[in-house]
């Protein structure tokens, strides 16, 4: 049975989260509950969500009619978890992107974006994180990115200013009781 303090919680979490965010849940929820608080989970769920979100990923990008590659040349300067591995670089650096044969396909562009949506709330979910108020102070951060200083990099990404503050997800974690 449910303690009285959960069901305000999961009333709590529904009404700060997205109908998009709800239904997500309702689809995780079949295989088994997720938490109504932001919750740090175990390694097993962790790796699942970042495979799921790697594979789906790529599979939108290849969509788009590149193939993902890596550049086993580049002097990568990581250190490596274990010899015979290779370290991503989360600024791309040591990333390749081939143009397929194939080319791009907007029907399957949109179905990869929706499925990166699905699994991107659904790993939210799996969190305990309503995604209304964290995408809302992301947003508003990011929006903030527009003035003086800030610049379009080479690859078409807004660069933030200088000494442009960082959103407060501690504050939006801790405020849905973190």
């Amino acid at each position: 049975m449910e303690r009285p303090d959960q069901n305000i919680r999961e009333r709590m979490i529904q009404e700060l989260s997205s109908s998009h965010w709800r239904r997500v849940r309702e689809l995780n929820e079949f295989m088994e509950p997720d938490p109504v608080v932001p919750t740090l989970r175990d390694p097993k769920m962790r790796l699942s969500r970042a495979r799921l979100l790697l594979e789906e990923t790529l599979e939108t990008i290849e969509a788009m009619g590149f193939h993902v590659c890596l550049d086993l040349h580049a002097d990568w300067g990581l250190e490596f978890p274990r010899p015979g591995l290779q370290v991503l670089d989360p600024d791309l650096e040591n990333i390749l992107f081939e143009q397929t044969e194939e080319g791009p396909n907007l029907v399957e562009i949109a179905d990869g974006l929706a499925d990166v949506s699905v699994v991107t709330i659904g790993a939210m979910s799996r969190f305990g994180i309503a995604d209304e108020p964290l995408l809302q102070e992301v947003d508003l951060n990011n929006l903030k990115k527009c003035g003086l200083g800030s610049r379009i990099n080479e690859h078409g990404k807004l660069v933030k200013p200088e000494n442009h503050p960082a959103p407060d997800i501690v504050g939006v974690l801790k405020n849905l009781g973190c």
